[in-house]
């Protein structure tokens, strides 16, 4: 398997993951000892991302949705929301019998999110 994001470059994964501290997160997010990775599911079974460099004391995976933050940037999906503050970027949730949903919308003091996209208030 040959990915990445973080330089642009192709390379084989088995030389870059540690297979011993190799693990999943939570919503298709892994971490080793020294990097974040997305994995993308799509119909050829899909692809594994490094994101960024790990630093375990800023990540923050959100608990049923696809947002993390990590160091000073907000991801959806394992890519970058741009225009996000990570500081005030928080899921917006909706519950349904009492149960919480999985979600696609975010906010932070700036905006409204659907995914990657800026979106309105109106939406929620």
């Amino acid at each position: 398997c040959k990915e990445d994001i973080l330089d642009n470059q192709e390379y084989e994964l088995k030389n870059k993951i540690d297979i011993k501290t190799f693990y999943s997160t939570q919503n298709n997010y892994y971490t080793d000892k020294n990097y974040l990775f997305y994995f993308l599911m799509n119909s050829d079974g899909g692809h594994l991302y490094i994101l960024d460099n790990l630093e375990y004391k800023t990540l923050h995976i959100f608990p049923k949705s696809h947002f993390a933050v990590h160091k000073n940037k907000v991801y959806y999906m394992g890519q970058l929301i741009k225009k996000a503050d990570y500081k005030t970027f928080q899921p917006i949730y909706q519950v349904q019998n009492k149960d919480t949903l999985f979600t696609f919308f975010g906010k932070d003091k700036n905006f409204y999110f659907e995914g990657l996209d800026i979106s309105s208030k109106s939406r929620y």
